[in-house]
């Protein structure tokens, strides 16, 4: 998975569980065959999210497609 490093500003920390802020936050389109839901990346916290807009580009998807966010955090 190709991972685009965006914004900590342009998540939720309650998504992710942090009490205080993301320090970090990367985001990837979810090409996988398997569960989204059950994916972990070590180190990171990670949340998915089916959405009709890039999280990168803020355009339009021609489908909606499932996008996996990725934080580390306090």
């Amino acid at each position: 998975m190709k991972w685009k490093f965006i914004s900590p500003e342009l998540v939720n920390k309650d998504i992710f569980g942090f009490n205080d802020k993301v320090i970090a936050c990367k985001v990837t389109k979810w090409h996988c065959k398997s569960d989204v839901r059950g994916y972990q990346n070590k180190g990171w916290r990670t949340y998915a999210d089916l959405t009709e807009y890039d999280p990168i580009t803020d355009e339009k998807l021609k489908e909606s497609t499932w996008f996996m966010y990725a934080a580390k955090g306090e």
